[in-house]
């Protein structure tokens, strides 16, 4: 009796070995590739913490899974959809380019039976603009929102006019290397509206009454991060005055090397939109060639190209040699000159371990940090 229940208890043990191996095959692990597990990585350390559930980033559930990958020459595009309802759909787009990422979030969203209102937004909800598509599924872009601080909260999309009828879209989400898309038949198309290629808002023409400095030329380097940029323009340029501009999506373009003691910047235009509000631009001739980057709100009109801009960055290169800070000292009369053509922008410094902003009504900088340029270059904003 003994024997034979010995025999049941070792058949049943290998039964069950049998079935776990099975169950194994039957069941395999899932596992994301490895760039988009390093760009899902990246994503959550941009999410600011917010316990307001209808907060934007925490209403967005990213379908990892169904990332759609495409490279195009040294960039790669991951699109992700991180919610969808009966009225709208959210799509994660991000660019890796030369080690660096940058993201943002569209919103499409069915504004009638036969219309589509577009949203862009950064990772944590700030709005950059908002257009649509017409009746010929040709994007136009409404607003620019420039310094004004816009945060969506919940889905639904701020009304900025009246929107033509569209053809609805019915983009697929497509194939990629990361995984089946899931942009969905019947959504918005996916990732392949063009931007800032006209509109009602910003300059269709050039005048030059309102370059604050004179016309720029093509800029000189352009960041995705503006945390390399601006180490950029400090560590390699120990003997001139460099100087730049943030872009309204938190770019940096390189723009000019002046002198040691400084000089003039250039490209700065200000322009009055039809609501009375003022948006600012860096503008230079088409003749030298498009920007090499992506910037939300571009515009190409009357042979120049203006991309938004939102604050002016230049380096004080003299504190290497006087021993000050860079930023120690009253605030220069051509510093202070400029700030008063531009008050629309912040304007900051860079100098030896210490970063600072300055405007036309004070002596003195202010908002003053004090270490590495690493560490607090993601104060400039």
């Amino acid at each position: 009796m003994k024997r034979n229940l010995k025999y049941v208890l070792s058949a049943v043990f290998l039964l069950w070995l049998v079935y776990a191996c099975r169950k194994d095959e039957r069941i395999p692990e899932t596992r994301l590739p490895e760039d988009v597990a390093e760009m899902a990585k990246w994503y959550g350390r941009q999410l600011l913490p917010n316990d307001n559930p209808q907060a934007f980033a925490n209403m967005n559930k990213p379908d990892w899974n169904g990332t759609v990958v495409k490279k195009k020459g040294d960039s790669t595009l991951y699109t992700t959809l991180i919610l969808t309802d009966a009225k709208s759909t959210r799509e994660l787009q991000v660019t890796y380019y030369d080690g660096s990422y940058i993201g943002l979030v569209r919103q499409y969203e069915y504004v009638r039976k036969d219309s589509i209102a577009v949203g862009t937004f950064t990772i944590n909800g700030r709005m950059l603009d908002i257009g649509y598509f017409d009746e010929s599924n040709k994007y136009t872009l409404k607003a620019v929102t420039g310094k004004r601080n816009i945060v969506l909260m919940g889905t639904e999309l701020p009304v900025v006019d009246v929107y033509p009828p569209g053809t609805g879209g019915t983009g697929t989400g497509g194939t990629g290397t990361g995984g089946t898309g899931t942009g969905g038949t019947g959504t918005p198309p996916t990732g392949t509206f063009p931007i800032g290629t006209g509109g009602s808002v910003g300059p269709s023409s050039f005048n030059s009454s309102n370059l604050v400095n004179t016309l720029g030329n093509k800029p000189l380097k352009e960041f995705r991060d503006k945390c390399t940029g601006l180490q950029f323009m400090w560590n390699n340029y120990p003997n001139n005055e460099t100087f730049g501009y943030l872009t309204a999506d938190n770019q940096l373009i390189m723009t000019d090397v002046l002198a040691l003691d400084g000089g003039q910047a250039s490209g700065t235009y200000k322009y009055v939109n039809p609501d009375g509000t003022t948006s600012y631009y860096f503008t230079y001739p088409d003749t030298q060639g498009a920007p090499a980057g992506t910037y939300t709100g571009i515009i190409h009109s009357a042979g120049k190209y203006f991309i938004p801009i939102t604050a002016s960055i230049h380096t004080h290169t003299p504190c290497r040699q006087d021993g000050t800070n860079g930023v120690s000292h009253n605030v220069g009369a051509d510093d202070k000159a400029f700030a008063t053509s531009a008050p629309g922008l912040k304007h900051w410094v860079i100098g030896c371990g210490a970063i600072g902003q300055f405007n036309s009504t004070s002596t003195n900088f202010f908002n003053i940090l004090v270490g590495d340029l690493s560490t607090n270059c993601s104060k400039i904003n």
